[in-house]
């Protein structure tokens, strides 16, 4: 996408104001009621939504496709993304629904994943059956592709809508961490 490129390519995009915690508590006890599925993310009311503990370059990209986004009448937030060892292994220990990294293993322990979220009527959008919300993650994973980065949406055995990563990075960060 041109636009994501010429961002990219030229101004450092600031972060949005965060939301209230409370948008993020009540998406928390919907995903709970509706038992959620492999396209939304756990725990999301507890979750670190610093972008300051997000790599720069992720940061960018991330903030140029949410910039990208808002133009296709689609308005994302940061959900998740520094995430502890800790937080990581009481994730995996959920099941693989959940996520299939263990605590050591996750592109979002090194600052290098993070996991977005539509955001419509006050609300964060997960249901992939409703096909603006569908529309929407397709869009983004797109954008996330055409700037360089892996989106979970491709993936094939957990299918992660929200999540994003600089792949080659976070193996770097992973290898030279020890695992």
């Amino acid at each position: 996408d041109r636009h994501v490129l010429e961002l990219l390519r030229g101004e450092r995009l600031a972060p949005p104001p965060e939301l209230p915690p409370a948008v993020f508590t009540a998406a928390e006890a919907e995903l709970h009621q509706a038992g959620a599925d492999a396209a939304t993310p756990q725990a999301i009311a507890s979750a670190d939504r610093r972008w300051d503990r997000v790599a720069p370059g992720l940061r960018q990209s991330v903030l140029a496709i949410h910039q990208a986004m808002a133009r296709q009448g689609y308005r994302m937030v940061l959900v998740e993304g520094y995430r502890s060892p800790e937080r990581q292994a009481a994730l995996a220990r959920r099941g693989s629904g959940t996520t299939l990294a263990g605590a050591g293993r996750s592109c979002h322990q090194y600052g290098l994943a993070v996991d977005s979220a539509l955001y419509r009527d006050g609300r964060l959008q997960w249901d992939m059956d409703d096909p603006w919300t569908r529309r929407g993650y397709l869009l983004y994973g797109r954008l996330a592709v055409d700037a360089g980065l892996e989106w979970g949406g491709n993936w094939r055995r957990l299918r992660d809508y929200v999540h994003v990563e600089m792949r080659d990075a976070c193996r770097r960060a992973r290898r030279a961490a020890g695992y």
